[in-house]
């Protein structure tokens, strides 16, 4: 998978950043793709500053996670199907056709 502009992803900070975001990933979106594994990205830490990441590496959910971070990773799911609510046709407020 190669990823694209407007992309939303999760950005694991640099060591040498400190802990941006309590752990926490931080939320990012992809400004430019160089190729399918370095993207250039915005990012914000936990107070919502933004910060910007040249050349970051992009990692695909098989690849080795790098122990001094630097990355971007796309968010997993965390919804089970079951909460995914369908969405319905709309319906008369009044019970007839209209």
């Amino acid at each position: 998978m190669t990823p694209f502009v407007g992309q939303t992803l999760h950005y694991r900070p640099a060591k040498h950043e400190g802990d941006l975001n309590a752990g926490q990933p931080c939320a990012a979106v992809v400004l430019r793709v160089w190729s399918p594994n370095s993207i250039n990205i915005v990012y914000w830490d936990l107070h919502g500053y933004q910060h910007f990441g040249s050349s970051v590496r992009f990692l695909l959910p098989e690849d080795e996670q790098p122990k001094d971070g630097w990355y971007c990773e796309l968010i997993p799911e965390t919804l089970p199907e079951a909460l995914i609510v369908p969405i319905m046709a709309p319906q008369s407020c009044c019970g007839g056709p209209h």
